[in-house]
Order: structure tokens, then sequence, then C-alpha cells
């Protein structure tokens, strides 16, 4: 990747940053897409902890060898479904 485009998006994330903050009501989704995967997390800033967090690393270690091949979308899908699961678990609906 190139500087100006790793600049470019770390210029975003702190313009974006300074005004969304995660309280514990309403926790912060943060997402964090790389080459090969997806990696999601809710935040609390209040306290600065993780509250739960998922990739689709946890979906391609338990689909079999001989499985259909999922796409990059439905990945995405599945690690919003565990995420929101979790959630409910901790009883949190915001």
């Amino acid at each position: 990747m190139n500087k100006s485009k790793i600049s470019s998006r770390l210029m975003r994330k702190k313009r974006i940053r300074k005004n969304v903050a995660g309280t514990k009501a309403r926790p912060r989704l943060s997402v964090y897409r790389s080459g090969k995967h997806i990696y999601a997390q809710i935040i609390n800033d209040e306290e600065g902890i993780t509250l739960v967090s998922g990739s689709d690393a946890e979906f391609l270690k338990k689909l079999d060898k001989g499985a259909k091949k999922s796409t990059k979308v439905e990945l995405a899908a599945m690690v919003g479904e565990t995420l929101a699961d979790k959630l409910l678990k901790k009883k949190i609906k915001k």
C-alpha cells in the first residue's frame, strides 16, 4: 500500500474519531478490513475496554475443507450476526 493511501486512511480515521465516542449504554463499533479478513469490535471508550470482538477467521477455522466457500459479503454478515448475539448476551441493545 502506498504511503499517501495509508496517510489518507489515518487522517479520515482521526477526523471521525474526534466526533465519535462509545459509552456503556451505546458502545462504538470499529471495523477493520484487511486484504484477506474482516475484524469488528464493540468498544466502550469511557472505560477503554473492548466489550465484544469477532472476525471472519473464526468461521474459516470452522468450515470444512470440502464445504462451499463463502463470499466476503457472506462472511461479513456472519461476523455481524455473531457480534449481535454476543451483545444480546451482555444485555446491550443499542
